[in-house]
């Protein structure tokens, strides 16, 4: 009877990974459509169909994952510091902006994961672009991290400790953005927002 109800656990479990609808890009630019998950380590279990073994894979195997159904959004593998660490893209354009926020991206969060996650951010609500609310000031907010990239290029770079001289040379050419962020109207905080004003009005794209 027992080993009957762990056969039967197992395949249970096999059913109830790697089921989100999703599309990963390998580094030769090859993709694949399937079912993936990341995991709490992440890294991204993906499938092609639901009745194989998903496989796990990491930064040395995929540059990024784009889910279609919840989580949604695109997650990808950035090389910094001798390692690959997996961001969320924001916004894409002349300049593409990454994210990183105090709750994990596992899809396969457990119980205790989502408690914590859910003391940061009380009333466990995002706007449509998948941000948190933070109020100015919480810890959530004091804990997200972005990093922003030239399209085409590989180096990330974080303005986050000298943001506005940083602001500066980055959108030199963006006079409107620079006054909201001189007047602190937009701050690091808004770094999504920052960038879409920049994408939108001053890119070349």
């Amino acid at each position: 009877m027992k080993q009957s109800f762990l056969v039967f656990f197992i395949l249970f479990m096999g059913t109830t990974i790697a089921q989100i609808p999703a599309e990963i890009t390998l580094h030769d630019g090859a993709k694949f459509e399937g079912f993936a998950d990341i995991t709490s380590k992440d890294k991204i279990e993906f499938r092609i169909t639901l009745d194989e073994a998903p496989e796990t894979f990491d930064g040395l195997d995929i540059i990024k994952v784009e889910f279609r159904k919840e989580p949604f959004g695109i997650y990808e593998y950035v090389y910094m510091k001798n390692r690959f660490k997996l961001l969320k893209i924001e916004s894409v354009g002349e300049i593409i902006v990454y994210a990183q926020y105090p709750e994990s991206f596992s899809t396969q969060k457990s119980k205790a994961q989502l408690k914590r996650e859910d003391y940061i951010n009380h009333d466990n609500k995002f706007f449509q672009n998948g941000v948190p609310p933070y109020p100015r000031g919480s810890l959530g907010l004091k804990k997200i991290r972005f990093w922003i990239k030239k399209s085409g290029e590989n180096k990330v770079d974080d303005i986050r400790l000298n943001f506005r001289q940083e602001a500066r040379i980055w959108f030199k050419n963006c006079p409107g953005l620079l006054k909201k962020i001189k007047s602190r109207e937009l701050t690091y905080f808004d770094m999504i927002e920052v960038i879409d004003y920049y994408n939108d009005f001053c890119g070349e794209y």
